[in-house]
């Protein structure tokens, strides 16, 4: 038999003349699955796994090592065209006058020098316990000029935008977050 947490047990039959007890068979444990991949998504190395066992389901997603720096835009457009071409076939592409239009509309001149770096993404769930924990932070760097009017008054080096739900401090401080408690106490 497989008691509750998944371990193999002896089945006992107790013979009703001779009061002794005799091992009628054993089962096996559970199944357990296991499955890992390692990835990289906007040069951030990550790695995801999968595990299942007579406990519950986990999942867990997390960048195996330090940011590199992140992408430049014209580089994840080249990705991206190259992806369409491939899986698609077909010869429609992402525009870079359409895009560096934009991006000058909103003060973004120097299109080539934009990165986005993925500062973190981190997922974790248990089946079990409907346990989740996520976080998500992205890094945008460029010297963003709100027009030549305003630009000696002041530029923007970077923008960050982060979520999460999580309390884990390994997970926080990779983030890289502000804490508005912390600078006010200083």
């Amino acid at each position: 038999m497989v008691d509750e947490k998944g371990t193999e047990t002896n089945a006992l039959t107790v013979n009703e003349e001779t009061g002794k007890e005799t091992e009628t068979g054993t089962t096996t444990a559970a199944p357990s699955i296991s499955a890992a991949i390692e990835l990289t998504l906007l040069k951030t190395d990550l790695a995801a796994i999968y595990q299942s066992d007579s406990t519950g389901t986990k999942i867990l997603v997390l960048p195996t090592d330090e940011p590199k720096g992140g992408m430049k835009l014209t580089e994840i457009i080249a990705e991206v065209n190259d992806m369409i071409s491939k899986f698609t076939g077909s010869s429609t592409k992402m525009s870079e006058d359409d895009i560096k239009k934009t991006l000058k509309d909103f003060g973004l001149s120097s299109f080539e020098s934009i990165r986005i770096e993925l500062r973190q993404v981190f997922f974790y769930y248990e089946t079990a316990t409907k346990h989740l924990e996520y976080a998500l932070s992205i890094r945008i760097t460029d010297d963003i000029k709100p027009g030549e009017e305003l630009s000696n008054l002041f530029t923007v080096k970077s923008l960050s935008f982060s979520i999460w739900s999580t309390q884990s401090k390994k997970i926080l401080d990779r983030m890289q977050l502000g804490d508005i408690s912390a600078l006010l106490s200083a």
